[in-house]
């Protein structure tokens, strides 16, 4: 080895992280792409009421594609009991937040129109 290419070797030494900082570059890295995803995808990934609604339109359409490929009808039948019995939690959810946001609503409507009128309406 000449001097030239020990110098060359020393510098690139120097340059090349170790691991304790390949560690944390790494982790640094992982931290600010996890925070740019929570904003992202926390509507995305959110049990709302939109989001459940289209759950269970894409749960009847899976159900009907089924039923429409297969020449088995006793299969299909089969298939969709089990995707519909596997969604229960869901759908159970579903209903309930449907039924509080019209609860809702209707309060909100109830209690407009008794503040528009200055005497009960018997």
């Amino acid at each position: 080895m000449q001097e030239g290419e020990v110098r060359e070797l020393v510098e690139e030494q120097a340059m090349t992280p170790n691991d304790d900082e390949l560690l944390e570059i790494v982790n640094k890295s992982d931290n600010e792409n996890d925070e740019e995803c929570v904003g992202e995808a926390s509507h995305l990934h959110a049990l709302t009421l939109e989001n459940l609604g289209q759950a269970m339109s894409l749960t009847e359409q899976l159900k009907q594609f089924f039923y429409d490929i297969d020449p088995s009808m006793v299969r299909a039948l089969k298939v969709m009991s089990e995707i519909e019995n596997s969604i229960i939690p869901y759908k159970t959810l579903f209903q309930d937040m449907k039924r509080k946001q019209l609860s809702v609503a209707y309060h909100y409507i109830l209690h407009k129109e008794a503040c528009c009128y200055p005497y009960p309406l018997t």
